[in-house]
């Protein structure tokens, strides 16, 4: 088992980013738009706010045990089976969710695979499986929100975010369709690149992260708040490309890879 400087030091950075999920999650009801964007599927499920009270409290002890301990297998399992279950119920009670322009849903397919990384790195190190686990999370959602909230189900609220920044452009929706068809040709990219390609593409997506969260906020700031974590969710999303990224460098230098 691999448990040097850097694989402990990648394996913190991804437990600290979920934690941080988590507990901005749990915080976030003090919120009033916290609350407010949870009304309406507390009100459809038939849930009393008393839940979503309780709920939080648990997601804030989860976050801190996430934050300052190791990555059992206990504590993967149940951020896993809470997930999973969180995903099921609201995507029963609104499907259109599954291909909301900021990746309400969608995002938590990444934050598992973030999650179970978190959980290899912790047993045996940076192993192929690791490497391939946290490489698929990844691509999965450049891949899912290229395809689909850009380019197949592109919305208005997509085109009001292009909108809210004043840059002028003739045809949106077709800079939005481009656009989704090269993330998603990024994401499976991100699935075959080695050596110097794949490290010019983590720094690309990284910054890409940066740029959407930066352009997102633009659109709505209180979208930070957001009971779902549509923002939030991308903490995960940018510090599993910089662990990843980091990682592959080392081997570069290493001579492991070119």
């Amino acid at each position: 088992m691999d448990q040097s400087r850097p694989v402990l030091l990648d394996r913190r950075a991804l437990c600290a980013a979920a934690a941080f999920v988590w507990l901005a999650s749990a915080f976030g009801v003090l919120h009033p738009s916290y609350r407010e964007s949870a009304a309406p599927y507390m009100e459809k499920l038939a849930l009393p706010n008393a839940l979503m009270v309780a709920t939080c409290v648990a997601e804030a002890l989860i976050g801190l045990r996430v934050l300052f301990g190791p990555a059992n297998t206990w504590v993967t399992v149940l951020q896993v089976g809470l997930i999973s279950i969180f995903t099921l119920i609201l995507a029963a009670a609104d499907p259109k969710l599954l291909v909301n322009p900021f990746g309400v849903l969608s995002k938590n397919v990444s934050m598992v695979a973030v999650i179970v990384t978190a959980w290899l790195l912790e047993r045996e190190g940076w192993t192929a499986r690791a490497d391939r686990m946290l490489r698929a999370g990844l691509a999965f959602i450049w891949v899912w929100e290229g395809t689909f909230a850009n380019a197949v189900f592109q919305s208005d609220t997509l085109r009001g975010v292009i909108a809210a920044t004043k840059v002028p452009l003739d045809d949106p929706s077709l800079f939005l369709t481009l656009g989704g068809i090269g993330e998603a040709l990024s994401g499976a990219a991100l699935l075959v690149l080695r050596g110097r390609p794949l490290r010019w593409l983590l720094t690309l997506h990284a910054v890409g992260l940066l740029g959407i969260c930066g352009l997102v906020t633009n659109y709505d700031p209180r979208l930070w708040f957001h009971f779902a974590g549509p923002l939030t969710k991308n903490v995960p999303l940018l510090v599993g490309t910089l662990v990843l990224l980091r990682h592959h460098s080392a081997l570069i230098i290493e001579g492991h890879q070119e």
